[in-house]
Order: C-alpha cells, then sequence, then structure tokens
C-alpha cells in the first residue's frame, strides 16, 4: 500500500496552490468570526437574558455549519480524482507503482487533512475569541461540537471521493457535487415530507412524527448532524425541530435514532460512497 505517499502529494499539492490557504482564512472568518459576531447581538435581542456562553455561540453557528461545511468540503474534493483524469495526469500516476485503490485512499485522506487542519485552526481561534469576549467557555461541549463538524465534513469528502472517482469529467463530478449537496439541503425535506402526505394525507405536527419519518430525515447527514449536535450539547430545548422526541410525542428513542446510531449514518457515508467509487474507477478505462 503506497496510498500515504500520495496523501502526501495531495496535501502538498493544495499547500502550494493556497487552496489550504484559502480554507484556513475561510474557516477562521466562518468560525470566529461568527462567534465574535454572536457576542455583538444586544441584550435581551432573542425577548429574554440568554447568558453570554459558548452553548450560545454553538447555537448561533450550528445552522451556518450545515449550510457551509457540506458545501465546503464538496468543492475541495469534487475535482480530486476526476481533475486529474481530464488532465491525463491520473494516467501518468498510475504508470508508477500505484494502484487504483492507493489512488483512492491517498485522495480521499489528504483531502480529509487539507479540510479538517483548517476547520481545528478556525476552532482554536474561535476559542479565543471566546476565553476574550464570552462569560463562559463550556470546552467539553466546544470540543464535542469540533469533532461533529469534522465528522460532517469527512461524510461528504466520502462522498465527492466517491462521486469524483466514479465520474469520468471534472464537469461530471461537479454536477453530482451539486446535485448531492441540493439533495440534502433542499430536496431531502420535501421528499420525505412529500412521503408523509401521501401516506397519511397532511403534513406532521410536533408530536405527531412518526418513527420511520424520523428515520428518514436522520439518514441524511446534514440532519444527523444537527441532530447529534444538538442532543450532546443540549441545544434541543432551542430547536424543537432538532429534538426527536419532542416531534414523536415520546420519552424514549429506539436505538436506530440513538446517538450512536447516528454516528454510525455520518461514518457510513464517508466509507460506502468511497467504496463505491472505487468499484467503479477499478473498471473503468482511463486510456
Amino acid at each position: 500500500m503506497r496510498w500515504p505517499l500520495i496523501a502526501r502529494k495531495d496535501f502538498d499539492d493544495a499547500i502550494r496552490s493556497k487552496v489550504f490557504l484559502i480554507l484556513i482564512g475561510v474557516f477562521i472568518l466562518i468560525v470566529a468570526g461568527g462567534v465574535y459576531a454572536v457576542s455583538l447581538i444586544p441584550e435581551g435581542f432573542f425577548g429574554e437574558q440568554v447568558p453570554l456562553t459558548s452553548d450560545f455561540a454553538v447555537i448561533a453557528l450550528q445552522s451556518i455549519f450545515m449550510v457551509f461545511v457540506p458545501l465546503i468540503a464538496l468543492v475541495a474534493v469534487f475535482g480530486s480524482i476526476a481533475g486529474e483524469r481530464d488532465s491525463n495526469s491520473l494516467r501518468v500516476l498510475l504508470s508508477f507503482p500505484y494502484s487504483r485503490l492507493d489512488v483512492v485512499l491517498g485522495k480521499f485522506i489528504g483531502r480529509a487533512l487539507v479540510v479538517t487542519i483548517p476547520i481545528l485552526i478556525g476552532f482554536a481561534v474561535a476559542a479565543v475569541v471566546i476565553l476574550g469576549v464570552y462569560e463562559d467557555f463550556y470546552i467539553q461541549n466546544y470540543l464535542i461540537f469540533t469533532l461533529l463538524t469534522i465528522l460532517l465534513a469527512w461524510s461528504f469528502i466520502g462522498i465527492g471521493i466517491g462521486f469524483s472517482a466514479a465520474a469520468k469529467t471534472r464537469t461530471m463530478a461537479i454536477g453530482l457535487a451539486a446535485g448531492v449537496y441540493l439533495l440534502f439541503l433542499v430536496f431531502w425535506d420535501i421528499i420525505y415530507l412529500l412521503i408523509h402526505y401521501i401516506v397519511r394525507g397532511g403534513v406532521p405536527g410536533v408530536g405527531d412524527w412518526p418513527e420511520w419519518l424520523i428515520l428518514i430525515d436522520s439518514l441524511n447527514p446534514i440532519s444527523a448532524f444537527g441532530y447529534l449536535s444538538s442532543r450532546y450539547i443540549g441545544l434541543e430545548q432551542f430547536h424543537e425541530f432538532m429534538n426527536p422526541l419532542t416531534l414523536m410525542g415520546r420519552d424514549t428513542l429506539p436505538f436506530y435514532l440513538s446517538e450512536p446510531a447516528l454516528v454510525i449514518y455520518l461514518l457510513l457515508w464517508m466509507v460506502v460512497p468511497v467504496v463505491l467509487g472505487y468499484v467503479y474507477f477499478k473498471k473503468s478505462d482511463i486510456s
């Protein structure tokens, strides 16, 4: 297995092309800038006294991350294999003693580093801001949210690598990445609500969501991240639509809606597309 060499080269190429530095700037702006912007919200803006804590910052950032982290991850990876296939550099790479599995794994690890390190830097800078201007810093919750953000990014890196490996051209990879982003961000909710409307004849209200509807929603990696971050950090008290128990009107959750199950769903989105993309890539003609 020579994939570490490809991962190192991919990471070095990102640094040379300034993509890495751009991502660092983007995450510092989103995370640290967002944290500072939250601190400027006037007292009583939400109609009641809300303490200025790191948890409050996480509440404000959660929805932003659900939009931008998947987008950044997909943009960072969609051309990783398909782009090199377009330029014929992939054929040159495979002329060396690298297997196609080395290429897929190396690209995945390399791009994961390219995205993960800027996320960590962004959260580190934001932590300094919190320590400077916030009243309380709940470091355990902050670290959990950081790890969940990385897991969300890895899920979409896996999806993007899978599409990039399967796509014959860079243009096709862009189309697939854009399609999957819109599917999970916009159309997934429409689809499962339409299914509910067909099955039950209406839109579910709070306390009336069936388990199968929550499950369909949870299979969306963006929703899984939302449920997980809300549950682990206690954000459910602020977002009733992020609390499955409230939505179902239940006191307990089945295992397939529990925190471990949600983590498994995110990991599956990270792994399965890479495997499927590799299977297709292995059989494809590079010439």
